[in-house]
């Protein structure tokens, strides 16, 4: 997923994140933490460590918005297989 990050002197630019996906909701398997669930199709995702942007591994929720796949902008996502 490319995301906006800035820099120790203080430019924004965009930048690829690698991450796996380790679960995909289906409206009822991924609660949220103030109650309710994660709406269907979003998905947890376990984010690499970065150590050029001093970034721990890390989980998040976001949705992959098949509207954002491979374009050039913020929040894109692509899909990369290992064969």
């Amino acid at each position: 997923m490319i995301v906006n990050c800035t820099d120790d002197y203080g430019s924004e630019e965009l930048s690829w994140c690698q991450g796996a996906i380790q679960c995909v909701s289906n409206g009822s398997n991924m609660p949220k933490e103030e109650g309710g669930f994660h709406k269907s199709g979003d998905v947890s995702v376990l984010w690499d460590e970065n150590k050029v942007r001093d970034e721990e591994e890390s989980i998040t929720i976001v949705s992959l918005l098949v509207s954002k796949l491979n374009k050039h902008v913020e929040n894109i996502w692509r899909l990369d297989l290992c064969l």
